[in-house]
């Protein structure tokens, strides 16, 4: 029999999941379309200069989406060797972090639009179920008795997005920064080329396990504070 609670967790995971769909497309593409412009072509030649979720998606990771509540998706290759030309370190920044950039760019957008349309009040409903991970479309419905279910669909649905990206902003952070620091180690002393693997695999799993949490904090925090600027300079709240 189904009851109200098995009801919310259906909701909550097909939520999860169109959430991780527009994140994953959106910042797989932005990142294949900034590597791209910075010189090399691989990411469009693999084909993931596209918004199309298939070519995004990552199975393992929607695994854990179903599993964990989060996910990642598919990983976009960099050949570091076809960036060159002036500004060459600028250019590798810009491309290994661009993913970061997009989902921290799309939790700022969406806390913003959430502060937008219900004001402050929705930080002390949405922070707990941020920091905890309990997802539930209930909780928003109780806060916001006016708001129609096609509001608090909409509501629910960006508060996914964003508790998704804030967890992949971290995650883009630590894998693809550790990887950009090592590919300009890597061709400054190519003697240590053959400990490759131990630096593009052991080292962002160590700073994960240690550090993730903390870095997480600092980003959701970082989101907050411009999602609020932005809504108190354009008086929106």
């Amino acid at each position: 029999m189904m009851t109200v609670q098995h009801i919310d967790a259906i909701i909550s995971i097909l939520t999860l999941l169109l959430a991780y769909l527009g994140s994953v497309s959106v910042a797989g593409a932005f990142r294949a379309w900034v590597t791209c412009h910075m010189g090399d072509d691989t990411p469009e030649r693999l084909g993931f200069l596209t918004l199309n979720p298939f070519m995004h998606v990552d199975l393992i990771g929607l695994f854990f989406l179903f599993v964990f509540q989060f996910g990642w998706g598919r990983y976009i290759p960099i050949n570091p060797s076809n960036i060159h030309g002036p500004w060459r370190t600028l250019k590798l920044c810009a491309a290994y972090l661009s993913d970061a950039f997009a989902h921290f760019t799309m939790a700022t957008t969406g806390l913003f639009v959430l502060l937008a349309s219900f004001g402050i009040k929705i930080l002390h409903v949405v922070l707990p179920v941020l920091f905890s991970g309990n997802l539930t479309q209930s909780v928003l419905a109780r806060a916001f008795p006016q708001s129609s279910s096609f509001v608090i669909v909409l509501a629910f649905v960006t508060v996914a997005a964003i508790f998704l990206n804030v967890i992949l902003a971290t995650l883009s952070l630590i894998i693809s920064g550790v990887r950009l620091l090592a590919v300009l180690f890597l061709e400054n002393y190519p003697e240590y080329w053959e400990y490759r693997n131990y630096i593009f695999i052991l080292i962002p799993m160590l700073l994960i396990f240690f550090f993730s949490n903390i870095l997480m904090t600092i980003v959701f925090r970082t989101i907050v504070i411009i999602g609020y600027f932005l809504a108190y300079v354009l008086n929106l709240l």
